[in-house]
Order: C-alpha cells, then structure tokens, then sequence
C-alpha cells in the first residue's frame, strides 16, 4: 500500500510541474498569425524550435484560424530559409478560445498576442478594437472618432490594443495622431451587427487599414 501511495504521489508531482513549466495541455486553441511588419522578408514560423508547415508568411499576409495545441509555446520567426530569429516570445493560449498573433518586428516588442472575441452586441451593434502598429506614427498615440467627432479610442500606444467597444452597424471611423487635427485615413467598411472585429493600421509611409472579422 505504502508503495501504491508513494507512485501516486511522484505522478502528482510529475503533473503539476509539467502544467507549471510551459508545456502544452490538453486541446486546442484557434491562432491566427499575421505579419504587420511593411518591408519583411516572408517569415518561417518557429514552434518549441521546430519549424511549422505553415507556408512562410509576408507583410499582410496570415494563417488564417489553425487549431494549435492549447499550452505556453516559444514561438519564434525567421527569414525564410535562414537561422536569423526576428522575434521570439511566448504563445500563451487556453483550449476552445481564440486569439490573433502579430509579428511586429522591431527591436521592441517584436510580437503581440490578443484573445479574440466571438460574444455577439446585447444591443445588435458591431463590436470593434483597435491596434497600432504603424512605424510611421510610432512616436505618437492614435485616437479614432466617429462621424460625430466623438473620441472612442483616446491615445492609443504604438503596438498596443485597445479594449472591444460598440459602434452601429456602418459607422465611419475617423483615425487621428492624437496630437493632430487632420486625419490619417477615414475608414469605408461596412461594419456589421453582432459582428466582432479587430481594425489595425500599419505600415512604414502612409498607414494601411486591415479589418479582420473575428466571427
């Protein structure tokens, strides 16, 4: 019996350090990568230093959702065909959830992880967030106003999200440098309602707008 007690006790063990120590768990989580990174070379992607099968992504391009084991990974990226890591950190993911990796390069930074929400508007809206990483304006945060000239998103960081807000279906946003009174762009998108999205800009000249539809 006291030998029984004493393997049961060393598998315990066994278990909590390996769910402490960044492993993977059970199930899967849904990941999109993306490359926000203007001037890029296409990126090979890097799991627990084993390169994927995922096809080497450019600036914009992205995996799409891809069922990944749920766990703490190091994920790194590479010039195709090369040893050099651009960027290496941690994919931090629960199973059956959603999020949205983004290589930014940099010297800083250099990714960014969001968990990406699928819960539809109690008020039948759009639900949006936003991310800065356009190297252009990386000096100055990014405020986004509606038709109205109201302030939604206030000073946004340069590769920093904010939190998921409501707009009306079809609303027009207007994107700012905070300090500035002329606009960056104007956006031309059909939001739709109980629809949740993640907008970003990016780019090294004249900021380029992406929508991505999270359900």
């Amino acid at each position: 019996m006291n030998h029984i007690f004493k393997l049961l006790l060393i598998a315990l063990l066994f278990t909590s350090c390996s769910s402490e120590d960044g492993s993977v768990t059970s199930g899967t989580a849904q990941v999109n990568i993306i490359n926000v990174l203007e001037g890029s070379a296409k990126q090979d992607i890097y799991f627990d230093d084993v390169k994927s099968t995922m096809t080497p992504l450019g600036y914009l391009e992205s995996t799409g959702y891809s069922a990944l084991p749920a766990g703490n990974r190091k994920i790194e990226f590479k010039n195709t065909g090369t040893a050099f890591v651009n960027s290496s950190s941690s994919l931090r993911t629960t199973a059956d959830r959603y999020y949205t990796y983004f290589f930014s390069g940099g010297s800083q930074n250099t990714a960014l992880q969001v968990e990406d929400s699928r819960t539809p508007s109690a008020l039948n809206n759009a639900r949006i967030r936003f991310i800065h990483f356009s190297y252009a304006n990386q000096n100055t945060g990014i405020t986004v106003r509606n038709a109205s000239d109201v302030a939604l998103i206030s000073n946004l960081g340069f590769k920093t999200a904010s939190s998921y807000i409501e707009v009306e279906p079809g609303s027009i946003l207007r994107i700012f440098p905070s300090s500035g009174t002329t606009p960056l762009l104007t956006t031309n998108y059909n939001f739709l309602a109980n629809k949740n999205y993640t907008l970003f800009i990016s780019g090294n000249g004249t900021p380029t707008f992406t929508v991505l539809v999270n359900n």
